[in-house]
């Protein structure tokens, strides 16, 4: 930041430990004042007579700037601080508050190295105070001396840095009547409750004070000032007070108000009840709220207020309801604001939580009483519900050993599905729950018999009919009377598919079955099931009356349209080569020779058609005997 002529530049701290708020000082430059340095000397061997000193670098002498007249001097002088009429300070260039003039020596002869050093709170050699050079030959006025060696700032013969000279040749501050006092500003007041202070200071009348460049406030015609900073946070703040004449700025001060509130404790404990809650107490700033946060953010319980007398706070501990440690964090509250500084951390260990060891997940369980163990935290209560009705039936119970082992069998339960949920209740209220899953997919009943196909049945040929029921059971096919319509049983494979053929008579209009199928001793019928009647194929028919023995007949007649046949005999074996077609009239025919002496020719026709095959009757075609 480049500041103009006259800006100060200082840091104040402040700090009140806890409410009521107490006044705090700062360590602003009240006893000092800024301006224009410049010397003045006797003229020697035609030297000039006045110097503006200007500032250096730390450990380095202090140029001396000569001016042969005071304006001169004057336009070359830098701005410093010096202290105020009756006040001992440091003496600081105004462009690097941080260098003091500092004394090289503890006794003055005629003269002593002066240089600039990095300020040193307490240092002796960099206190200085304003004192009249009366009894030096050079101008007599104000000028300034060290109360380290007595020796005043000014020039030696021809020399073209500053020195302390002795008080015989003292030199004077011609311009010390053009000396303000230094803007400052200090803490007075610290409210902790509202974070809030009030600040005031000195500057210059009719100036404006800025607070962090905002809020500004007049400096009053005796040059004081004074406004309150709100919206401080807990701990140190640094607060820029600035002062402005015009647009010019004149005046900067740090001031370091650090609001301190009472440190938070915080202990947490289990009571002799496992149903009670854990318990949280300590102390907090006094009216202060405290809430206990887990390791995700969220608050755990309710908001506990600490007295406002003596900060003893005490709340419950909700339990977690899961094992092993939580780590809480307690934190106060003031107005409504966090104190993020006194947060304290604490873990609490609820144990370990309960797990199944037998039966293992997905087992098979035949029915009745079912045995079962596992781990927990010793001294807790273990009960087993069944969850598997929609309800809550508890089946069993126990107490977890010292050994952190449990046992226990349960109540009775059936070969179906059944979800156990195995519940620990241990200190601290705190509930765990493990569950497992026996006969998992298993109803307790044999699995539906649903019929998948087909659609439709079509008559007169036989039907392939499909569908599902209980893996690996054992099946009939019945009618609706409970006869057989397929002999024996079959079984159901793995997968739950089932299978069987039947042929529909030609006459049907819908075809009903029922299935009755067995396992484990479980036997049960399904629902009968009804399937419509398609309109069927096209019959066979033939066409061919007679047949003469000894020669090669052609057999024709009519069938389904565009479907595939074989000539086969009453056993079934072919005896035409090859499939053949039925043409788009529906119309087919085949060559066979008749053995001499036969008095009847027998074939019948296997119909291949849109996936189905099917044998026609037995055809018998007398001979012509004639």
């Amino acid at each position: 930041m480049t500041l103009a002529a006259g800006v100060v530049v200082m840091t104040a701290a402040a700090t009140i430990a806890s409410a009521p708020p107490a006044s705090a000082t700062s360590r602003a430059s009240d006893a000092q004042q800024v301006g224009p340095l410049v010397t003045e000397t006797s003229s020697f061997q035609g030297s000039a007579r006045f110097s503006a000193p200007s500032a250096s670098t730390a450990g380095a002498t202090i140029a001396a700037n000569r001016a042969a007249t005071l304006d001169a001097a004057r336009a070359a002088a830098v701005r410093w601080y010096l202290p105020a009429p009756g006040s001992v300070t440091t003496v600081r260039p105004l462009s690097a508050p941080g260098l003091c003039l500092t004394a090289g020596t503890r006794e003055v002869e005629n003269s002593s190295p002066v240089t600039l050093e990095t300020c040193v709170a307490g240092s002796a050699a960099q206190q200085f105070k304003l004192a009249a050079n009366t009894g030096s030959n050079n101008p007599i006025g104000t000028g300034l001396q060290s109360t380290f060696n007595d020796g005043f700032l000014g020039l030696y013969n021809t020399d073209s840095i500053m020195r302390l000279q002795s008080k015989t040749v003292a030199d004077r501050i011609p311009t010390i009547d053009e000396f303000v006092g230094a803007f400052d500003a200090k803490v007075d007041r610290i409210d902790v409750p509202t974070r809030s202070a009030d600040i005031s200071g000195t500057g210059t009348p009719g100036a404006k004070v800025f607070v962090n460049g905002l809020r500004p406030v007049d400096v009053r015609a005796d040059g004081s000032w004074s406004t309150r900073v709100a919206d401080l946070s807990f701990g140190p703040n640094d607060v820029e007070v600035s002062q402005y004449e015009g647009t010019v700025e004149t005046g900067l001060v740090t001031l370091r108000i650090d609001v301190v509130v009472n440190a938070l404790t915080f202990e947490s404990a289990f009571g002799a009840d496992r149903d009670a809650e854990a318990s949280a107490t300590g102390s907090a700033h006094p009216g202060a709220e405290v809430k206990l946060f887990a390791a995700d953010g969220k608050q755990v319980g309710v908001t506990a207020i600490a007295d406002p007398r003596t900060g003893a706070w005490t709340t419950s501990i909700p339990a977690p309801n899961a094992g092993g440690n939580r780590v809480l964090t307690a934190t106060q509250f003031i107005g409504g604001t966090r104190d993020t500084a006194h947060d304290l951390t604490r873990s609490q260990d609820y144990g370990a939580s309960v797990h199944v060891s037998t039966p293992a997940e997905g087992s098979t369980h035949p029915g009745g009483p079912v045995d079962m163990s596992g781990t927990g935290e010793p001294g807790s209560a273990v009960e087993v519900h069944d969850l598997s009705t929609g309800g809550e039936r508890l089946i069993g119970s126990a107490e977890v050993y010292a050994t952190g082992r449990w046992s226990l069998t349960t109540d009775p339960v059936d070969r179906a599905e059944h979800l156990l949920e195995v519940v620990q209740r241990s200190k601290g209220a705190n509930t765990t729950r493990a569950q497992v899953t026996i006969n998992e997919g298993e109803t307790g009943r044999l699995a539906p018999v649903r019929l998948v196909s087909p659609d439709t049945v079509t008559p007169g040929v036989e039907n392939i009919f499909a569908g599902t029921g209980e893996p690996q059971a054992t099946y009939e096919v019945l009618n609706t009377s409970g006869t057989p319509l397929v002999p024996g049983t079959s079984r159901v494979d793995s997968a739950g598919n089932w299978t069987f053929a039947r042929a529909v008579d030609w006459r049907a209009t819908e075809f009903s079955f029922v299935i009755r199928q067995t396992k484990d001793g479980v036997t049960e019928t399904s629902d009968v099931f009804t399937i419509a009647a398609n309109a069927g194929f096209d019959p066979v028919t033939v066409s061919t009356e007679t047949v003469r023995p000894g020669e090669v007949n052609t057999f024709t007649g009519t069938g389904p349209t565009g479907a595939r046949y074989e000539v086969l005999n009453a056993s079934g074996t072919s005896i035409v080569p090859g499939m053949r077609t039925i043409d788009d009239n529906g119309q087919w025919s085949f060559d066979r020779a008749v053995s001499a002496g036969q008095l009847k020719f027998d074939f019948k026709l296997r119909i291949t058609i849109d996936g189905t095959s099917y044998t026609s009757k037995l055809f018998s075609i007398a001979a012509n005997t004639r």
